[in-house]
């Protein structure tokens, strides 16, 4: 059995990179991400990052690098563990608020 400063240390050193605790387990985690405007205080929503992904790669290419180079940067294949803050014009430009699951109805409380 683990120490308890073992997993501080481990949660210590998760929050770190950006990891967030899921709600349902310890060993469950999530990455946030954000677009630029965040810090200019706009308002906005938090959306799944499988559905960011999916709204990206409907875009043209020359649209989606645009977009792309908004939001800081993730793997693809961390996706399904990534949340993603869009400021309503961002969102607007992906149609992402069109897809009612793609918002995380935890965050909009």
């Amino acid at each position: 059995m683990e120490s308890r400063s073992e997993i501080e240390v481990f949660q210590q050193r998760l929050a770190r990179c950006g990891a967030r605790e899921g709600l349902a387990s310890m060993k469950q985690f999530f990455f946030e991400r954000e677009c630029v405007h965040r810090d200019k205080g706009r308002d906005g929503e938090v959306y799944n990052g499988m559905f960011f992904i999916q709204a990206i790669q409907k875009l043209q290419t020359e649209a989606a690098m645009r977009m792309a180079g908004k939001v800081a940067p993730f793997y693809w294949v961390d996706a399904p563990r990534v949340v993603v803050w869009l400021c309503r014009e961002c969102a607007s430009e992906l149609h992402i608020g069109e897809a009612p699951r793609a918002i995380l109805q935890g965050a909009r409380r």
